[in-house]
């Protein structure tokens, strides 16, 4: 018998430049971390681990994992990142949103990856 997989959070790695602190404003308004430079990543490890909670702390320590690389390449790259935590009961319009930013702005906004907890 499968277990059922409880999927509470989306997590979209959104990189950016060459934009209006306007712009910003809007797609970091839920971003959980900010990455500029690849000692932002040195906090990875950093979180103590508490076995009966999944904290923040504990989930931006997943999703710097899982992003490792990306965040890498678009640092060298000239782009400020941002991981947007979303609540799957937010549905998806946040995510959507993103997406078009995606479209619209071209280069200077992309949505690189994503991951659900």
């Amino acid at each position: 018998m499968k277990k059922e997989v409880n999927i509470k959070y989306k997590a979209c790695l959104v990189a950016y430049k060459n934009l209006d602190e306007n712009v910003v404003e809007i797609i970091t308004r839920y971003s959980v971390y900010h990455i500029d430079e690849l000692k932002d990543l040195d906090i990875l490890n950093e979180f103590a681990s508490s076995e009966r909670n999944f904290s923040l702390n504990e989930r931006i320590e997943v999703y710097l994992e899982h992003f490792k690389e990306k965040v890498e390449e678009k640092i060298k790259e000239g782009y400020s990142l941002d991981i947007i935590e979303l609540p799957k009961s937010y549905g998806s319009s946040r995510e959507d949103m993103l997406i078009e930013f995606d479209i619209q702005f071209g280069d200077d906004i992309l949505v690189v990856d994503t991951m659900e907890i």
